[in-house]
């Protein structure tokens, strides 16, 4: 969503808030609440480039989908990959959940 906020906006690049490319260090859960603490705030740091994101498609004129963001590719394009991108996580999370569940 960094990215694709980033190339739809045309937004200067800069580093994510987070440091690491695809993995991001976390503390490992030790009953102190620290794990707990941090899921929340990466859940917000979601929610709040989701909403980025989403302000940028909202502020598009008529042909803003059609336009090129960078990389051969079109604004539409790279919406659908974050499309893909979040439906492939939430796969991911239905397929925990049953696991945790026992079946």
């Amino acid at each position: 969503k960094h990215r694709v906020h980033r190339a739809i906006t045309g937004a200067e690049p800069r580093a994510f808030e987070l440091r690491g490319t695809n993995w991001f260090p976390r503390p490992a859960p030790d009953g102190d609440g620290d794990a707990e603490a941090q899921w929340r705030a990466d859940v917000q740091l979601l929610k709040r480039w989701h909403a980025r994101l989403m302000a940028a498609v909202d502020a598009l004129d008529a042909d803003g989908l059609s336009k090129p963001s960078g990389g051969g590719h079109t604004v539409a394009e790279h919406l659908l990959g974050v499309a893909a991108h979040d439906v492939y996580h939430a796969g991911q999370i239905q397929l925990l959940k049953r696991l945790h569940a026992g079946g």
